[in-house]
C-alpha cells in the first residue's frame, strides 16, 4: 500500500505551493484548524493532525510553518498513529534554526494593525516574495492569489507560536529536508547531531516547490523509499 502523503504549507499558503508536486504523486492538503488562544505550537499540532492520523502508512510534508508542525505531530501522536517520516522543505530541523532576525520581524508584524497586514498581503508582501525567488507572471499570480485569500487571525497567531517554538530537534521517525540554498525568509541551519539534519541544498530561494519543482518532487521520491519498505511502495 502507497503512504497517503500529507501535504501542509507555509504561512498564508494553500495547496497551490504543492501543485507541481501533487500533480505528480498525488496527496491531500488539510485546511488549517483554528488555533485556540494563546495555544502553543506543539498543542495546536497534536490537535490539528489527529484527525488525519490514522494506523494506515502515511507522510507528512511540511513547507516552512507546515514542517514545524508536521515535526511536533509526529513527535507526539502515538506510535500507532504518528507518520512513517517527516519530509521539510524550506522548514526548520529545530528552534535553534529560528533567527534572531525572524523573531524581531514577527515581533514587530504582530503590533501592525489588521488592516495594514491585510493591504501588505495584498501587494508588497507578495510583490516582494515573487522578487526575491525570480518568479515567472504565472507563480507570481498564483502567489498574490494565495495572499489574498490568507486569513490574517491565523497568520498573526502563527506568527507568534513560531517565535516561541520551543522543538529541540528530536523525532522518533526519519526526517529528510531539501532547502533553497539562496533562501534569504528561512536561511538555512544545518543540524548534523540528527537523523535527517543535513539537507539536500537547491539552487533556488525559499518558495523551490516552484522554483525547482523537478527537484523537489525527485527529493520526495528519493525520501519515500529510505522511509519505506519496498513493497509498500508501488508507484
Amino acid at each position: 500500500m502507497n503512504p497517503r502523503l500529507v501535504f501542509l504549507p507555509g504561512l498564508g499558503a494553500d495547496a497551490s505551493l504543492f501543485a507541481p508536486q501533487l500533480d505528480v504523486l498525488g496527496g491531500e492538503t488539510p485546511a488549517w484548524i483554528e488555533p485556540r488562544e494563546q495555544e502553543r505550537l506543539g498543542d495546536y499540532a497534536l490537535r490539528f493532525a489527529e484527525p488525519h492520523a490514522t494506523a494506515e502508512p502515511w507522510i507528512a510534508i511540511g513547507f516552512s510553518f507546515g514542517g514545524m508542525v508536521a515535526l511536533e505531530a509526529a513527535s507526539r501522536l502515538s506510535e500507532d498513529r504518528r507518520p512513517q517520516g517527516v519530509i521539510l522543505i524550506s522548514g526548520l530541523r529545530s528552534h535553534a534554526a529560528v533567527s534572531l532576525g525572524f523573531k524581531v520581524q514577527r515581533a514587530v508584524g504582530g503590533l501592525v494593525p489588521r488592516g495594514l497586514i491585510r493591504k501588505a498581503l495584498e501587494g508588497p508582501v507578495p510583490k516582494a516574495f515573487a522578487k526575491a525567488d525570480g518568479l515567472d507572471d504565472r507563480c507570481t499570480e498564483a502567489l498574490a492569489s494565495m495572499a489574498r485569500r490568507a486569513d490574517v487571525d491565523f497568520l498573526m497567531w502563527a506568527s507568534k507560536a513560531c517565535c516561541s517554538w520551543d522543538f529541540g530537534g528530536d523525532c522518533p521517525v526519519p526526517v529528510r529536508h531539501i532547502h533553497g540554498k539562496h533562501d534569504r525568509i528561512i536561511p538555512y541551519v544545518p543540524h548534523p547531531a540528527f537523523e535527517g539534519g543535513l539537507a539536500e541544498l537547491a539552487d533556488a530561494g525559499h518558495l523551490l516547490t516552484w522554483t525547482a519543482p523537478d527537484q523537489v518532487t525527485g527529493f520526495i521520491q528519493r525520501a519515500l523509499r529510505s522511509m519505506m519498505p519496498p513493497a509498500a511502495l508501488d508507484r
